[in-house]
């Protein structure tokens, strides 16, 4: 496999970021085995396999769970008024799942004692022993809805150099933080992202995630929404390669602030789409090579601001239409 790619097989690689993400990408289902998955959210509900989904889908005629859990054992849980299923996990937890009902939690407040499986919070909320956070106070997730179970706790510090602190005192990854996925359970790693700051020895990609400095401009894109990793170094000026990197866009003044660049390849990459001004900025450009990419559709002004290329290489694309415009701004172009 080619880095930052995980190996599901011989024959089979995907991208690490799709490792333990709930979905199985590997044939073999191997991406989403030995993953310490953090709780479910809300009202969600923990399948066999340690996917979530919506509680509403629990024992509906689908099976959402890829390994079908959500439609077996149907007998054992609590059923709605209107015919939908909540979950044993979410009977008498203070939510109110039952729409436009409260079967899943009537006659549970204000009791002195809870049944037997369930344990007493001081606001007179029970909470199941078949709760997933049951007898697990501290554990970064308020389950008593006044958060006593959270009070007073003593968490241990962060890794200093490679380690980001959620609000509610969690250790995650610093690389996990500001990545466009949820890992603080309180959804903290997801919120001020712009003024987010990365701790020394990494670099934080344009408004994301933070990556190990030494992953900067070697030719391998690791800031995966922006490119900022590989398009911002000050050594770069006249010869890019930016080939075979699974880039699948083009947005516009991507290359903004390579004045210098004279060479630049994207050869077998994804691209689908080019947007309009995507290359403004690269105005001493002579040499392009966008072949082997998934270009179905060149629009108006695709390489507006390339006065100076000479040579554009669009070869085993898949090109069906040109817009009126589509070569707008290249009066030097020579090779095409």
């Amino acid at each position: 496999c080619q880095p930052g790619e995980f190996q599901c097989n011989a024959s089979q690689c995907i991208d690490v970021i799709k490792r333990c993400d709930r979905v199985i990408d590997c044939e073999s289902g191997l991406d989403e085995t030995g993953c310490a998955h953090q709780e479910c959210y809300g009202s969600q509900w923990r399948c066999d396999n340690n996917q979530c989904i919506v509680s509403s889908y629990l024992c509906d005629g689908y099976e959402d769970c890829y390994d079908g859990s959500d439609e077996r054992n149907c007998d054992v849980h609590t059923i709605c008024e209107n015919e939908l299923y909540v979950s044993k996990e979410h009977r008498c937890d203070g939510w109110i799942d039952c729409f436009n009902s409260q079967d899943d939690e009537i006659g549970l407040y204000g009791e002195d004692s809870c049944p037997e499986d369930s344990i007493l919070c001081s606001d007179g909320k029970c909470l199941s022993y078949y709760h997933p956070s049951f007898n697990a106070s501290c554990d970064y997730v308020p389950d008593c809805t006044d958060k006593e179970d959270e009070r007073d706790c003593v968490f241990p510090e962060c890794a200093p150099d490679a380690s980001y602190r959620c609000d509610n005192g969690q250790c995650i990854d610093v690389q996990l933080a500001c990545d466009s996925r949820i890992d603080c359970l309180d959804m903290s790693d997801e919120t001020d992202c712009e003024n987010f700051s990365c701790p020394v020895g990494y670099t934080k990609c344009r408004h994301s995630y933070c990556i190990p400095s030494d992953y900067t401009c070697d030719g391998v894109i690791d800031c995966k929404a922006t490119y900022s990793d590989e398009t911002s170094c000050s050594w770069v000026d006249f010869f890019r390669n930016l080939a075979n990197n699974k880039i699948e866009r083009l947005e516009n003044c991507t290359f903004l602030g390579l004045g210098r660049l004279q060479t630049l390849y994207l050869d077998g990459n994804f691209i689908r789409r080019i947007e309009p001004m995507a290359f403004l900025g690269l105005s001493f450009l002579t040499v392009l090579d966008l072949s082997h990419q998934q270009l179905e559709v060149i629009e108006l002004n695709s390489f507006s601001g390339l006065k100076r290329l000479r040579k554009l290489n669009l070869s085993n694309n898949k090109i069906v239409s040109l817009h009126d415009g589509a070569f707008n701004g290249l009066p030097t172009l020579m090779i095409l």
